[in-house]
Parts: C-alpha cells; sequence; structure tokens
C-alpha cells in the first residue's frame, strides 16, 4: 500500500523543531507532533508502524553533509534536517 500526501511549497509549516545534538531524532518528532497539538496517542498506527526509527536514530544528523528527509506520517507531512523538524498539513 502506497500514501500519498501533498505539501504546498508556500505552505508554512504548523510546527518547527529545533533539534537538541543529545535528543533521539525520533523522540523529537513525537514532541514535534506533540507541540502541534496532534494527537497521536489516540491514533491506530505508531510512528515504528509507519517508519523505520531505528534507521532514523541511525543517521549521522551531525554530519557536515546537507541530509534532509521528508514522509508522510499520521496524516501530516515530516521534513528532518539537521537543525529541525518541521510537521506540516496534507492536502
Amino acid at each position: 500500500m502506497s500514501s500519498s500526501c501533498q505539501v504546498s511549497n508556500e505552505e508554512s509549516p504548523l510546527v518547527t523543531y529545533s533539534l537538541d545534538d543529545a535528543e533521539q531524532v525520533s523522540t523529537a518528532l513525537i514532541e514535534a507532533f506533540s507541540i502541534g497539538s496532534v494527537d497521536i496517542h489516540g491514533k491506530e498506527n505508531t510512528l515504528y508502524d509507519q517508519i523505520n526509527v531505528d534507521a532514523i536514530d541511525g543517521f549521522d544528523w551531525n554530519t557536515d553533509r546537507h541530509l534532509r528527509l521528508s514522509f508522510p506520517v499520521w496524516d501530516h507531512y515530516a521534513v528532518i534536517t539537521p537543525e529541525s523538524i518541521e510537521i506540516y498539513a496534507t492536502s
């Protein structure tokens, strides 16, 4: 089953969460959704059901290379960079 969502280039993120060097990205992602008042606890699927959390946490986010990971999750769109996590509404 494939998932599809669209985010307009003109759309502002619902949440921009600054990453702490010591924080796991998966933990920060959940925190970003919580800050955005998205009820993730009432969702049928967990974060682990939707993405490979170990892979995201395993990336070297403290690299000098430009990293950008984006994916749909919980009816939203997440964009992760070494500096921040942005959560967008989908259309």
